[in-house]
């Protein structure tokens, strides 16, 4: 049996939870940094971009409309390509290859507010240059909607990232003998 100055002592703290929980929601909405948060002592705060291209994956960061916004360091590299040739350039939308493989759909739902992963497909990368040799790899991609985040970026309302989270020769190989063994998809 609970006592009359238990209750009391339930509702204080019940009161002090509430009033933290609410200090908390306030913060996160605000993104602000808890008042005994001190300053990193390593020195300065490294920016943004910088950690963004120092992420060892294949980013890209699209807006909305399919129209690439930027790519970090790894994927200029994974894919030998210079931002001045696909950034402000590339529209995932209207990609012939995107569409025919199927990008395109777990794009929109990105879009929409969704986590949408694409298994392992395979993609034609077009050549450059005079020899314009085309080269094919499997992508296996997460678009994710990065509200705010991308701003910091690209300077624009950009809506959308891509993160390359599987693309490798393996991948292809492994996906071909699957479906040729025989629990694989065409016996």
């Amino acid at each position: 049996m609970i006592t009359e100055g238990g209750d009391e002592e339930m509702r204080a703290e019940n009161a002090r939870l509430r009033a933290r929980i609410e200090e908390l929601e306030r913060r996160l909405g605000a993104a602000a940094p808890s008042p005994d948060a001190q300053p990193s002592a390593s020195g300065p705060r490294v920016p943004f971009e910088a950690l963004f291209d120092l992420l060892p994956m294949p980013i890209f960061v699209y807006r909305a409309d399919g129209l690439l916004a930027t790519i970090n360091e790894a994927c200029r590299t994974w894919f030998n390509v210079s931002r001045e040739h696909v950034v402000d350039k590339f529209n995932l939308l209207q990609d012939p290859e995107a569409v025919t493989q199927g990008f395109t759909g777990p794009f929109l739902r990105a879009v929409a507010g969704e986590l949408a992963t694409l298994p392992a497909t395979p993609y034609e990368i077009p050549g450059d240059g005079a020899a314009g040799k085309r080269r094919r790899c499997w992508l296996e991609v997460t678009y994710l909607p990065l509200r705010g985040v991308a701003q910091a970026l690209v300077g624009a309302a950009t809506d959308l990232g891509g993160i390359v989270t599987k693309g490798t020769l393996e991948r292809g190989v492994a996906y071909a003998l699957s479906r040729r063994s025989p629990g694989g998809a065409s016996g």
